[in-house]
């Protein structure tokens, strides 16, 4: 539109000068020529005189949260810039149906300053979210040129989205462990401890809990029952594997993930020699036939598994023979 406008004036200029033919009508024509080489030459400083910050960031956040990352633009020249546009586009796994996957960011700069744009991205679903800049474009002031900063794509940040841990799934975890201990009382098995006899923790009587496990003496002293909390069987290694196939949509593969993860954690919290099986190539200490495995004792080994099971396509891990395999699916 500025171009027009300007080409407008041009015209008017050149047809005006040699009916008045006075010094105002010649200045007009003069400036109105000479506006486009001041134009580019500026445009050029700005070029050499901007630089720009690209860093490939690899973020976590939790489901649920927003993501954001920063493109910076840095002006150590004496003219200000007036646009720079970027073209953002924003790569998910797995896809989002209806999503925009692109969008349009303009930037002015003032002289010798620094100016940054956020990049907001949605975290509502567990996997990986990839934001590239396919290029970006530096305009002059007047909007009739335009000169290429980045005109290949650059990857800007890499999120992966975790679910929260989830303490419902605790009672769970507490159920799968009681119905174990039974099975193992039943076949005779001796009580699933780290040694003879040994006690790890103590905590409050939960539905499921068995009497045997009851310490009669806390509970006298507090008032309250007191149940002893054992350690792992010296052999006894669970095995937990996720089923992704059943998954219809977003949400069902999101509630599994998050089922799964806080299972593990539970597991592992109350004492179970408790795995996580992961897909192929992971960041694992444990390989198995298929794929991976690591144990969930912590907030960060939580999110290190977690980092690597959202973004599983499909886990093929057969039954293990060294393992109790437990599988998890819609």
């Amino acid at each position: 539109m500025s171009f027009i406008i300007y080409i407008m004036l041009l015209i008017c200029a050149a047809v005006f000068y040699p009916l008045y033919e006075d010094e105002l009508s010649l200045v007009i024509l003069a400036a109105l020529i000479v506006l486009p080489v001041i134009d580019i030459l500026c445009l050029l400083y700005n070029y050499i005189s901007l630089s720009y910050r690209v860093k490939c960031e690899r973020q976590i956040s939790y489901m649920g949260k927003r993501s954001s990352t920063e493109l910076s633009l840095v002006n150590g020249g004496i003219l200000p810039v007036s646009s720079v546009k970027a073209d953002v586009s924003v790569m998910r796994f797995p896809a989002v149906e209806n999503e925009k996957t692109g969008m349009d960011i303009t930037i002015s700069v003032p002289a010798s300053s620094r100016r940054s744009s956020v990049i907001s991205t949605d975290a509502s679903h567990c996997g990986k979210c990839t934001v590239f800049i396919d290029r970006m474009i530096l305009c002059d002031i007047m909007g009739f040129f335009r000169k290429k900063l980045l005109s290949e794509k650059t990857m800007l940040s890499e999120t992966v989205i975790i679910p929260p841990l989830s303490s419902k799934y605790e009672d769970e975890a507490m159920q799968l462990i009681a119905e174990m201990s039974r099975i193992a009382e039943e076949d005779g098995d001796k009580l699933i401890t780290t040694g003879p006899g040994e006690v790890i923790d103590f905590r409050d009587f939960r539905a499921g809990d068995r009497p045997v496990h009851i310490h009669h003496k806390l509970s006298a002293r507090f008032d309250k029952d007191i149940v002893k909390v054992m350690g792992t069987g010296s052999d006894r290694r669970l095995l937990l594997i996720t089923d992704l196939s059943g998954c219809k949509d977003a949400d069902d593969r999101d509630a599994l993930l998050q089922k799964v993860l806080s299972i593990s954690y539970y597991l592992s919290a109350h004492g179970e020699n408790v795995f996580l099986g992961l897909p192929e190539n992971s960041a694992a200490d444990i390989v198995l036939s298929g794929g991976c495995a690591a144990a969930v004792t912590d907030e960060r080994s939580y999110i290190e598994a977690a980092s690597e099971l959202v973004c599983a396509e499909t886990i093929e891990i057969p039954d293990q023979s060294d393992y109790i395999c437990i599988r998890y699916g819609i």
